[in-house]
């Protein structure tokens, strides 16, 4: 008994084939040549001074720095001597976000703010 295929079948596991493979493409040009991605990082703060976030958990304390990936310096993980990620005065793609309400509930943070000015 022989299986023939027929040229729609052939047609179409190229036109897949080649989907995957532009995807795969796309992805490895926007998120690991291009950065094309937002870093999302705990940071130190001050609750004297600004208002932060507190972990439930841990009693941690800390604000959120938004920050473009192409913008980040390059840094291994598990290595302590990376910088803190920031914002550089007047740098675009760039925010640091104060705790508020409206914050716990976007990003569905288990915590509360702590402001003590």
């Amino acid at each position: 008994m022989e299986i023939k295929t027929d040229n729609k079948s052939k047609f179409i596991v190229v036109i897949i084939i080649l989907g995957i493979m532009t995807s795969i493409t796309f992805c490895y040009y926007f998120f690991l040549l291009k950065h094309d991605y937002i870093l999302y990082g705990k940071v130190s703060c001050n609750p004297s001074v600004e208002s932060c976030f507190k972990d439930f958990d841990s009693d941690e304390v800390y604000k959120i720095v938004l920050k473009s990936a192409s913008k980040a310096p390059i840094c291994s993980l598990g290595v302590s001597l990376c910088k803190e990620l920031s914002c550089e005065n007047g740098e675009t793609g760039c925010t640091v976000m104060a705790c508020s309400d409206v914050a716990l509930k976007d990003y569905d943070i288990s915590g509360s703010c702590v402001d003590e000015k």
